[in-house]
């Protein structure tokens, strides 16, 4: 397994950020030494000046699912994709939760309906007229 690229930011304020390089023998536990949290919290103090005395919190910028387990990490730690660390605050952002009418944009359907819909803001029109 390659390593993973990933961008490391600030939640407080998400134009400062640093990219950073996963190795694939990374355990994914953040209470293990030398985890995946360590590495991210390492950077986030080191490259971008993070002071904290509460403990850090790591989110993931689109969804804002805060990675608490090693299950969250595997899920969450893909290339490209962008980390936000707090020094305890709250995630700064909209978080997006998975609708069951959520537009499946590479294809142009809505997932319930498996028909072509179009999209206004991201919710589907489900307006369809049946012969």
């Amino acid at each position: 397994m390659p390593s993973i690229r990933l961008t490391v930011a600030l939640n407080s304020n998400q134009s400062t950020k640093t990219p950073l390089l996963i190795p694939p023998d990374t355990p994914l536990d953040p209470s293990a030494s030398k985890s995946c949290y360590s590495l991210v919290l390492t950077t986030a103090k080191s490259k971008l000046r993070l002071k904290s005395k509460k403990p850090a919190r790591v989110f993931v910028q689109r969804t804002g699912e805060e990675l608490l387990d090693e299950e969250g990490w595997k899920g969450a730690l893909k290339n490209d994709i962008v980390l936000l660390v707090s020094g305890g605050e709250e995630y700064v952002g909209l978080r997006k939760e998975a609708t069951e009418h959520s537009l499946d944009s590479r294809k142009g359907t809505c997932q319930k309906f498996q028909k072509p819909s179009l999209s206004i803001a991201g919710q589907c029109n489900v307006s369809w007229k049946t012969k």
